[in-house]
C-alpha cells in the first residue's frame, strides 16, 4: 500500500489526515468542496463541514502549537471556515505569549479570519508578515499590539484593522500583470502607528480611515475608485501622496493635517482632469499650503483657483438664505473672466470681445437709442451664455482653448463686416483704458464701465501670467 506523503510538506500522515486525489495532507489541501452553503444566524452563507473543521483544528493546534520557540512560521495552509464552532486554529496557536514574531506565506482564508494576539497589556509582538495570503473574504486585526506588521503581495478582499497599536505598518501589493496582487478595500479604526506607516501598489475600491494616529504616512501608486474618507484622523509629523489616482472627491476637512505634506502626481481621471477633485474649500486651501511649502508656485495656484470656486459655491448657498449677494457677483466675474486669475488665454479672450462691443456702440449710428439699448442687451446676453460655455470647459485645456480660437475668429469676423474694419484701426485706438481720461474728453457712462472693464481684465491678464511663471 503506498505512503500518504504530501507533496507540499513531503510528510506522512494517516489516511484521515491525507487528501489521496490532491496527494497533500489536511493542511495544505484545497478545502472548496469541504464548503456547503447552509442556513445560520449569519445567513446562508458557506461554512465547512463540522466533522472536518474540528479535524483539521485539531491537527493544526497539534502540529503548530509552540514549546519553545518565539518565532511561528506557516506555510501554504489552507483555512477552512465554519463560524458556528468558536474554536478557531489560527487563533489558538498564535495567542501563545511565547510568540515574538509570526510569518504567514501563501496561506488561504475560505471565510472571514479574525487575527487575535495575546490580549495581555504588557504583551507586544516584535514581527508579524502576511505574504501572499489569499481571501475573497475579510481579514480583521482586533486589538492587537504589533510592532512591525508587514502585509505584502496578498489578494485581500478586505483587511480591517480596529483598536490596535503599530509602531510600523507596511502594506504592499503588486501591479505586475503576471503576478497581480492587491487589497480592495481597506478600513482603519481607532489604529495608533507610532512610527511609520507605508500603502503602495493598490488598486482599492475604498479606503476609510476613521479616528487613527499616525506619524509618519505614506501612501504611493493607489488606484481609488469609490471613496476615501479620512474622518476624524490624526496625522502627525509627514502626510506624503505619491502618484494617487482617485475619482471621487477629496474631503480633508475633519482630518488633522501636519505641515510637511505633500501631494504628488495625486490626480483625478474624472473628466480627465489632471489635479485633485476636492470636495470642499478647506480641502483646496490644505493641499495649496502644501505646494506653498514646497515653493511649488504653480501647483500651488491650481489649488488657489479651487478653493475660490469651492467659496464661490458657499456665497451662491448663501443667496439661497438672503446674504452675501454682492460678494458672490465678485467672485463669479472673477472666475467667469480670468477663472481666478489662472487663465490669461481667458482674460485676453474678453479683453478682445468687450473692445469690438465697444468699438461698436461708440462708432456704429444707430437709427434710435431703442435700438442702441436693445444691441447693448443682445450683445451682454451673448457674452454672458459665452462666458457659461467656456466655463464648462475650463478643466479641459484642450477644448477651452478651442472654444476660444473659434469664438474669436467668429467676433473678428462679425466685427469687420460691420464695422468695415478688417485691420482693426478702431480697435486699436478703442483698447487703451486711459486716453480718453488723458486727453480730458467728454465721457459717457458707458465709456467709463468699458474703461473700469477693460482696466479689471488687463490687470487679470498680468496676474494670470505673473501666477504661471512667477519665482517665489
Amino acid at each position: 500500500m503506498p505512503e500518504n506523503i504530501c507533496s507540499i510538506c513531503n510528510g506522512k500522515f494517516e489516511d484521515k489526515y491525507f487528501d489521496k486525489e490532491q496527494k497533500k495532507c489536511i493542511l495544505h489541501c484545497e478545502k472548496n468542496d469541504w464548503h456547503a452553503n447552509r442556513e445560520t444566524i449569519l445567513g446562508n452563507i458557506k461554512i465547512c463541514d463540522d466533522v472536518k473543521y474540528n479535524l483539521f483544528t485539531e491537527f493544526f493546534i497539534s502540529r503548530y502549537t509552540i514549546n519553545n520557540s518565539t518565532s511561528l512560521r506557516i506555510d501554504k495552509i489552507h483555512f477552512p471556515y465554519n463560524p458556528i464552532i468558536t474554536l478557531d486554529a489560527l487563533s489558538c496557536v498564535i495567542m501563545s505569549d511565547k510568540i515574538k514574531e509570526i510569518f504567514l506565506s501563501e496561506c488561504k482564508f475560505y471565510g472571514r479570519q479574525t487575527i487575535l494576539i495575546n490580549q495581555q497589556e504588557s504583551y507586544q509582538l516584535d514581527k508579524m508578515k502576511f505574504f501572499n495570503v489569499f481571501s475573497d473574504y475579510e481579514i480583521s486585526f482586533c486589538s492587537c499590539k504589533i510592532k512591525n506588521l508587514n502585509i505584502s503581495n496578498c489578494n485581500i478582499a478586505k483587511l480591517e484593522i480596529t483598536f490596535c497599536e503599530f509602531n510600523n505598518l507596511n502594506i504592499i501589493g503588486h501591479f505586475s500583470p503576471v503576478d497581480y496582487r492587491t487589497i480592495k478595500n481597506i478600513n482603519f479604526v481607532k489604529l495608533e502607528v507610532k512610527d511609520n506607516c507605508w500603502i503602495k501598489e493598490l488598486d482599492i475600491n475604498e479606503l476609510r480611515v476613521h479616528a487613527v494616529r499616525f506619524s509618519n504616512t505614506t501612501f504611493e501608486k493607489l488606484n481609488i475608485k469609490d471613496k476615501i474618507d479620512f474622518d476624524n484622523s490624526k496625522f502627525e509629523t509627514r502626510l506624503d501622496f505619491y502618484d494617487i489616482e482617485y475619482l471621487d472627491k477629496l474631503n480633508l476637512e475633519k482630518t488633522l493635517i501636519p505641515i510637511n505634506c505633500s501631494f504628488l502626481l495625486f490626480s483625478s481621471n474624472l473628466n480627465k482632469k489632471s489635479i485633485i477633485n476636492v470636495k470642499n474649500r478647506e480641502t483646496a486651501r490644505i493641499i495649496k499650503d502644501s505646494f506653498e511649502k514646497q515653493n511649488n508656485i504653480i501647483e500651488a495656484n491650481k489649488y488657489y483657483a479651487l478653493e475660490m470656486k469651492e467659496r464661490e459655491k458657499e456665497l451662491k448657498d448663501d443667496i439661497k438664505k438672503g446674504k452675501n449677494f454682492f460678494e458672490y457677483l465678485v467672485f463669479l466675474f472673477h472666475g467667469l473672466s480670468s477663472n481666478h486669475s489662472q487663465n490669461w488665454l481667458l482674460s485676453l479672450f474678453w479683453i478682445f470681445t468687450f473692445t469690438f462691443g465697444h468699438a461698436v456702440f461708440s462708432c456704429y449710428e444707430f437709427k434710435s437709442d431703442f435700438t442702441f439699448w436693445i444691441f447693448i442687451i443682445a450683445f451682454s446676453l451673448v457674452a454672458f451664455v459665452i462666458a457659461i460655455l467656456l466655463n464648462q470647459y475650463i478643466d479641459d485645456k484642450t477644448t477651452h482653448a478651442t472654444f476660444i480660437i473659434v469664438l474669436s475668429l467668429i467676433i473678428y469676423s462679425a466685427y469687420g463686416f460691420f464695422m468695415d474694419d478688417f485691420k482693426l484701426y478702431t480697435f486699436s485706438n478703442k483698447i487703451n483704458p486711459f486716453s480718453t481720461m488723458t486727453e480730458f474728453s467728454d465721457l459717457t457712462f458707458l465709456t467709463l464701465l468699458y474703461k473700469i472693464t477693460i482696466a479689471y481684465l488687463i490687470y487679470q491678464l498680468i496676474i494670470s501670467i505673473r501666477q504661471n511663471t512667477r519665482r517665489k
